[in-house]
């Protein structure tokens, strides 16, 4: 590995601050979003549709909005008071990673599905608000979808189902 990229991977790492991180650095802040009409409004961040494929092979759409940059990922939904079914954020990395989360400044309490590149969810975890308990992965992941809490089970959605995604814009 060249120095260039030995320095960019330093620094995600540094930026967004995994387990092995110091701990007054944090992982990328997960939170809620408002209203089922206004969930994605106050963000302005690009917004799409991903399916969740249930083993059976039902989906269910989910909308969100994509947080595909390091600043994104890092805001997340902070300070956001709710995130109705049906709605909630993913986040798009540029490669596999094994970025923990946390619930800093976040009033609701939500869940997260690990996702790797080929759409299977490796892993769904439930969060509580306001807290700094990290959230891994048991495995890398490329992608993570952060929904209001219980709402997987709720949908019948667990690991070794899918997400279809819609063409994403590249992360960075």
């Amino acid at each position: 590995m060249d120095v260039g990229k030995l320095a960019a991977v330093v620094s995600l790492v540094i930026a967004c601050a995994t387990v092995q991180a110091a701990p007054t650095q944090a992982p990328p802040t997960p939170t809620a979003a408002p209203t089922a009409a206004a969930a994605l409004a106050p963000s302005a961040l690009s917004q799409a549709v991903v399916a969740l494929v249930r083993a059976d092979g039902t989906t269910r759409d989910v909308r969100v909005e994509l947080a595909v940059t390091e600043a994104q990922r890092e805001r997340g939904l902070m300070e956001r008071a709710s995130v109705p079914d049906g709605t909630g954020m993913l986040f798009v990395f540029p490669s596999d990673t094994t970025v923990a989360f946390w619930m800093k400044d976040t009033p609701q309490a939500l869940s997260i599905a690990f996702i790797a590149a080929d759409g299977r969810i490796v892993d769904v975890q439930d969060m509580q608000p306001e807290t700094t308990d990290l959230h891994q992965s048991p495995a890398p992941y490329r992608y993570a979808l952060e929904v209001g809490q219980g709402y997987f089970g709720r949908v019948s959605i667990a690991p070794g189902d899918r997400v279809q995604l819609p063409p994403l814009p590249p992360a960075s």
